[in-house]
C-alpha cells in the first residue's frame, strides 16, 4: 500500500523554532474538513500549549485553516484511513 502524505500549513510563528516550547497532553482530536467549494480544516487540539520563551507568552493554535479543493480531497482520503500526524516546526 502506498503511503500518502500532505503538509498543511496551520500557523506561522515568529523568529526561530528554538524560541518556542510546545507540549500537549494528547494528540489532535477529530480533525475534520467542512465545505466542498471553499473547504476548511477544523482542528480541535485544545491541550496544545505553545510558549514563546523570549517574552514568556502563551500562544493559541488556529482552530481552522482554508484548504484548496485538491488539498481537501487528498486530506479527506487520508482521514478516511488509519493515519498519524505530527507538528513540524518550520522556521
Amino acid at each position: 500500500m502506498e503511503m500518502e502524505n500532505l503538509v498543511v500549513k496551520i500557523q506561522s510563528l515568529l523568529n526561530s523554532p528554538y524560541c518556542y516550547q510546545l507540549s500537549a497532553e494528547n494528540f489532535v482530536q477529530l480533525p475534520k474538513i467542512n465545505g466542498k467549494l471553499l473547504p476548511t480544516l477544523e482542528i480541535d487540539w485544545n491541550t496544545l500549549h505553545i510558549l514563546y520563551v523570549p517574552i514568556d507568552t502563551v500562544m493559541k493554535l488556529r482552530t481552522s485553516v482554508h484548504l484548496s479543493y485538491w488539498k481537501a480531497r487528498k486530506l479527506r482520503r487520508i482521514l478516511n484511513t488509519a493515519y498519524w500526524c505530527y507538528l513540524w516546526p518550520i522556521g
